[in-house]
């Protein structure tokens, strides 16, 4: 959800190949009037003409009142302060025109084939799109009405089904549309985001569909990925955004931690910076970021991630501290490990001073420039090779196969979020040994972009196998021998799934408990793989990770005693590398087994999404591992359990209607 674009510039986006020739068909399927729609070319195929009608029917009460909506960036404010601009000057900069409303409403992949379709059609996406406009106040009663538009083009790439609104915050008296309404119950200001998500959840409620948790009452939520971070990490080589790797990695360690010191050294250990908030002298959140040799902002230094904003409500301090032991003399041990944590940060636009700051911007536009240059060149040359294997190959997996095997360059997959699909990559000059390679994202390498590459190349099920194993990197291991820990490592898996099994039905606080172990253990295993394999378990992590979320306790517990996942996490975080591959392949059976009894307990107790999010998400475990993962469930599975549940289980065989939510995928 955004505010910022040009009417024209936004709508041209829209009606456009996108960004990886990713759109196709796109149409009007629904607008404020008859006037827009049939100016958005009435359900037919946008062209140049009715780009430029549209944008300007949108526009039209904005030329005519000349109202023009404005607002300063209040970081950007001090960022330009901070470098040395003048209070005039920094305003300029940081102000910004807000003329154009722009939101997305997505169904996941998921939805779409338990429905058995692959996209809504546009009266039903109208209807939601109608729906959500006049929940949203642009088309209220007692105000005159604001124009807008939704466009339904071809899906994300994350496979989402999906339209975009398009919105003039000028309404046709004049006067602007607020995004800070009064809450229809307790009248408090509410913004434009935590409104959609309300009217998203009302929308369902009334036609019956699929209600997911409110989430200020504790129910899961995944923060959106910044699109300025996407493609820096695709800059930067990364496989996905650092925020989905930083939750995870955090997670690990607050799974594997007895006590709040304890987790603030494991995230450093695990190579991750991380700086606490303080109020009053006690710490009362942090953030999070990655090392700036590997992600880093343009002048140099590191991005950091708050933990409420990009984290997510499970990874603020209040509720980590629920499961941490909590004495007198464990405060004054985390206090000690905040505070050593906070005088090892490197130098952040928070924490430089303004003179230094200042005195480093010339130098970092300098490198920025330079990189830039660098990168274009670099892309360039390599197109000169990829293109013509691109060519001549018959298959994605043969390309894909070639690539590696050129001496030249070096390349790596980036996936779709919550997935294992293959959505692009990115390349380099394979460069002198010592130096670091310059990626490139594969969209800016001429003839190189692998969407539009797809295009020539037959696309059956055998051939996605093949491409799928193309992309895995081949991995060998140093030693056959088992790790000296991985009969203690055994005996807590079995000693898990058991537990497991032992679940009281109702006791949805274990069953949260035991999901989020759980993702802590894939996790930790994940860090020691490479390629699908690596993503298979992130995917499986993550799903369980979501599912994990319950409101707040009542009480706050004293204490809680490490659960025997917890135990292998943290085995697995302290050893090796390749240590860590034998121990998950040692305990992966009974892992793999408590994934799908929490499952089955989702699907017992009515949650078939989440339920059939586990499946997929173990299935692509299992075709990974074919040889270790079991097809059927171990014996002595949890109370609750239903039928196995296949590759395709009959639940998400299902007629549902799905529940449309504002895309955090974009």
């Amino acid at each position: 959800m955004s505010s910022g674009p040009r009417m024209y510039g936004l709508i041209s986006y829209l009606a456009g190949p996108g960004k990886r020739e990713e759109h196709i068909n796109q149409r009007v399927v629904a607008a404020s009037s008859s006037s827009v729609f049939r100016a958005g070319g009435a359900g037919a195929v946008m062209g140049r003409d009715e780009v430029r009608d549209l944008a300007d029917v949108l526009e039209e009460s904005r030329v005519v009142f000349g109202t023009e909506v404005t607002r300063r960036d209040k970081k950007k404010y001090r960022a330009a302060i901070e470098r040395g601009e003048d209070h005039q000057s920094a305003v300029l900069t940081a102000t910004r025109t807000e003329n154009v409303w722009h939101c997305s409403l997505a169904v996941q992949p998921a939805e779409l084939q338990a429905l058995g379709v692959t996209e809504l059609d546009d009266a039903t996406w109208s209807a939601i799109a109608h729906d959500f406009m006049t929940g949203m106040g642009f088309t209220a009663p007692g105000n005159a009405p604001a124009a807008w538009v939704a466009v339904h083009h071809g899906k994300s790439v994350n496979g989402n089904d999906h339209i975009h609104i398009a919105a003039s915050r000028i309404r046709q008296d004049g006067t602007i549309v607020q995004l800070f309404q009064p809450h229809p119950e307790h009248g408090r200001p509410e913004g434009d985001m935590p409104r959609a998500q309300r009217v998203c959840r009302e929308i369902a409620a009334q036609r019956g569909l699929r209600v997911v948790g409110n989430p200020a009452q504790g129910a899961p939520s995944t923060p959106a990925v910044d699109r300025g971070h996407e493609a820096s990490a695709e800059r930067a080589g990364l496989a996905e955004a650092p925020q989905d790797e930083l939750r995870r990695r955090v997670g690990v360690a607050a799974s594997a931690s007895e006590s709040e010191a304890e987790f603030v050294r494991m995230v450093r250990a695990d190579g991750i910076l991380i700086n606490p908030f303080w109020t009053d002298e006690r710490v009362t959140g942090y953030s999070v970021g990655f090392p700036t040799d590997r992600f880093a902002d343009r002048y140099g230094r590191p991005i950091m991630h708050g933990a409420a904003r990009k984290l997510g409500a499970d990874f603020t301090l209040p509720r980590l501290r629920e499961r941490w032991i909590d004495t007198d003399g464990a405060r004054k041990d985390a206090a000690a490990a905040w505070r050593t944590a906070a005088a090892d940060m490197p130098p952040t636009s928070t924490t430089a001073g303004r003179k230094k700051a200042a005195a480093h911007t010339d130098h970092a536009k300098a490198a920025e420039q330079d990189r830039r240059s660098q990168r274009r060149e670099h892309a360039e040359r390599l197109g000169t090779l990829i293109a013509p294997i691109a060519q001549r190959s018959t298959s994605e997996a043969e390309f894909v196969r070639e690539l590696r095997a050129h001496p030249d360059i070096v390349i790596r997959p980036r996936y779709a979020r919550s997935s294992t699909d293959v959505v692009g990559y990115v390349a380099a000059l394979r460069p002198p040994t010592g130096e670091r390679p310059v990626w490139c994202g594969a969209s800016y390498i001429p003839g190189a972009n692998l969407t539009e590459l797809r295009g020539r190349w037959p696309d059956t099920a055998e051939t996605r196998r093949d491409a799928a194993a193309a992309w895995t990197p081949r991995r060998t291991t140093a030693s056959g021998k088992q790790p000296k820990s991985a009969r203690s490592v055994s005996a807590d898996a079995t000693s898990w799934q058991q537990k497991i099994a032992d679940l009281p039905e109702r006791n949805s606080a274990g069953w949260a408990r035991a999901a989020g172990d759980t993702a802590a253990v894939c996790a930790a295993a994940a860090q020691s793989m490479t390629g699908p394999q690596q993503r298979a378990l992130n995917n499986l992590a993550d799903t369980l990770r979501e599912s994990a979320s319950l409101r707040r306790p009542s009480r706050r517990p004293a204490s809680t005693p490490a659960t025997a996942a917890c135990r292998i996490a943290a085995t697995m975080l302290a050893a090796t590398r390749e240590d860590t591959a034998l121990l998950w392949l040692t305990m992966m059976a009974q892992i793999a087994g408590a994934a799908r009894a929490i499952g089955d307990y989702h699907a017992a107790h009515g949650r078939e999404h989440t339920a059939a999010k586990v499946t997929v998400a173990l299935a692509d475990v299992r075709a990974q591992f074919p040889e270790v993962v079991p097809t059927t469930r171990a014996n002595g599975g949890p109370r609750t359990a239903q039928a196995e549940h296949g590759s395709q289980p009959e639940h998400r065989r299902q007629a549902r209607t799905p529940r449309p939510g504002p895309d955090r995928s974009r």
